[in-house]
């Protein structure tokens, strides 16, 4: 996820303005991400397999995200952002992924290596950072919902329809390029997102610990009951299969149990390391699958056991120590400095009027 400058979460969507983000981050908001980083390597690990921590995944990474949606001004300077945030990490972690599992795979044959064939269109993208491009399309998408009307209600009649478009696609499997499919059957948590930063609870400066528990609480509560009831559903983002069923009861859930989980993060604040790992959880998300599984394997062998605990633990320990690495060699790839964005800047400012 990017690397984001955070401030209340409560203000109206029209306020936020570039120029009038308060640098102050939201230690919740890091720590949220830190443990949904953590669920994502332990997944990718085989580590869970507990269908509430599945149902939690993906969705938190879309509703953080809309969260802070800013439209910067317009669609080119949006794009821009969002291409210096999203699209040159994925360049970068994509390469990296295939030159990085090109030269293990010449020590180790049997590791799983990915080539440049395995990129196409009209296939998912073989690394974890497809979300970041997933992502990129959900910015302009909502942009353009924004621009066709500011009316909340009317927004969300247009995201009930981007929805419903892509629930047709995802019921019968249809990949649209470059993970668009996987973008529209996102688009109901981006838009949550924009809606949750509303919620008075959710506000900096509006702390009850013992509310903001039985918040948790009886969503989770809440959740769990229908979740179970109905043999926990969950949607393939990535491959984009699901039966409709699941996608129908999915969503909503899922979207209550981020707002549930967003409470009890705010009431623990930050968790030194998680929320450290969060922070950065864009590098976590672009490397953590090059090392993930020949570090499952060795520890296997070393801790002579089936779980693959020790290799996740491994992998996340190592990802720990790269972000200094990444932050210090590659930070305009990994999204810590922009590089379009400065660039852009100084051709405007050089332009003089004329007359």
């Amino acid at each position: 996820m990017q690397a984001i400058d955070y401030q209340i979460v409560t203000p109206p969507q029209e306020s936020l303005k570039p120029q009038a983000v308060n640098k102050k981050r939201l230690e919740f908001i890091d720590l949220a991400k830190g443990i949904c980083i953590i669920l994502v390597v332990c997944f990718h690990g085989g580590a869970i397999t507990w269908p509430p921590l599945l149902m939690l995944r993906m969705p938190l990474y879309f509703i953080l995200s809309g969260l802070f949606y800013k439209d910067y001004g317009g669609l080119i300077n949006l794009s821009i952002r969002k291409f210096d945030k999203l699209i040159i990490p994925f360049i970068f972690f994509v390469i990296l992924t295939i030159i990085s599992t090109n030269i293990i795979g010449l020590i180790l044959p049997a590791f799983s290596v990915v080539e440049f064939n395995d990129l196409s269109f009209n296939r998912p993208i073989p690394t974890p950072v497809w979300f970041l491009l997933c992502l990129f399309w959900d910015n302009l998408i909502f942009w353009l919902i924004r621009k066709l009307s500011q009316s909340k209600a009317v927004q969300f009649i247009l995201i009930l329809m981007t929805s419903i478009i892509g629930v047709i696609l995802i019921t019968h499997e249809i990949f649209l390029p470059l993970h668009l499919t996987s973008s529209i059957i996102s688009m109901p948590f981006f838009f949550a997102g924009t809606v949750i930063r509303t919620i008075p609870t959710l506000n900096n400066g509006n702390n009850s610990k013992k509310r903001d528990v039985t918040i948790f609480l009886l969503l989770t509560i809440l959740v769990m009951i229908f979740a179970y009831s109905l043999n926990w559903p969950d949607i393939n983002m990535y491959m984009c299969s699901a039966t409709l069923t699941e996608t129908l009861a999915y969503i909503p859930l899922s979207i209550i149990m981020v707002i549930g989980f967003l409470h009890l993060c705010k009431v623990v604040k930050s968790i030194p390391v998680v929320s450290y790992m969060g922070r950065y959880s864009i590098i976590i998300l672009g490397i953590h699958n090059i090392i993930l599984g020949l570090m499952i394997n060795i520890m296997k062998g070393l801790c002579n056991t089936d779980s693959p605990w020790p290799g996740v633990f491994v992998t996340l320990a190592i990802c720990l120590s790269a972000i200094p690495l990444c932050r210090l060699i590659v930070p305009h790839f990994t999204a810590q400095k922009e590089v379009l964005t400065p660039f852009i800047n100084r051709i405007k400012s050089s332009t003089v009027p004329i007359g």
